[in-house]
């Protein structure tokens, strides 16, 4: 091949090279516009989503007998068992399928529909004693009862939503099981524990009993 096809021969190479970079450059591009625009058109929705607020509910002047009947106050409360939770849509439009997950329970709370501006309460009735003591604190007079909640919702606009705690709501898929996606998660968690408590065992029998309560004094 001579001087002149050589040159040529590269020339096109070169310029197939540039014709593809130009392909992938102008289709990174587009899809960076599509998704930005996807987002702004999605900003105003999500800006209702960050309105829609779970909580534990604290209620120091009502205790609880086993038949969940309130009782009054003056008499000596035993543990907690019941979960309280309040959703607050401090939102200018309704909300649906509302349904809030807590640790240590499988099956979501569900609130139904709530409105702009109002509120709903439901509860766990059948909690364990201890669950505020793992999950809360102490529930003292002054405790704060704080504790991110999750909590899966459809607007007005038919978009559902996850969101845990104050953070960022995220939108989900038509497609997406939160129920078994939940299970799944908390399989892990209560693993991890399963595991953290037999190595916790295993040191104190290492060690002797007692021997880790008295290092940590």
């Amino acid at each position: 091949m001579g001087f002149w096809e050589t040159n040529d021969a590269i020339g096109s190479i070169l310029a197939g090279v540039a014709g593809v970079t130009a392909v992938v450059v102008s289709g990174v591009a587009a899809s960076r516009a599509r998704r930005r625009a996807r987002a702004e058109a999605e900003e105003p929705q999500r800006q209702a989503a960050r309105l829609v607020t779970a909580d534990i509910v604290s209620e120091p002047n009502v205790h609880w007998d086993n038949d969940h009947l309130p009782r009054p106050a003056n008499i000596p409360p035993r543990e907690y068992d019941q979960v309280i939770v309040q959703v607050d849509n401090h939102g200018g439009e309704p909300i649906s399928s509302v349904m809030v997950f807590l640790p240590e329970r499988a099956l979501p709370l569900h609130f139904g529909t709530i409105r702009p501006g109002q509120s709903k309460r439901n509860g766990w009735l059948d909690a364990p004693e201890l669950w505020h003591v793992m999950h809360i604190g102490c529930g003292c007079p002054g405790h704060p009862w704080h504790l991110d909640l999750e909590l899966v919702f459809t607007d007005n606009h038919r978009a559902r939503w996850r969101r845990n705690g104050e953070q960022e709501p995220i939108r989900l898929l038509p497609s997406d099981d939160v129920v078994e996606d939940w299970k799944r998660r908390q399989k892990v968690i209560e693993e991890e524990r399963r595991l953290a408590n037999e190595r916790f065992a295993a040191e104190e029998d290492a060690i002797g009993p007692g021997s880790l309560s008295t290092l940590d004094d």
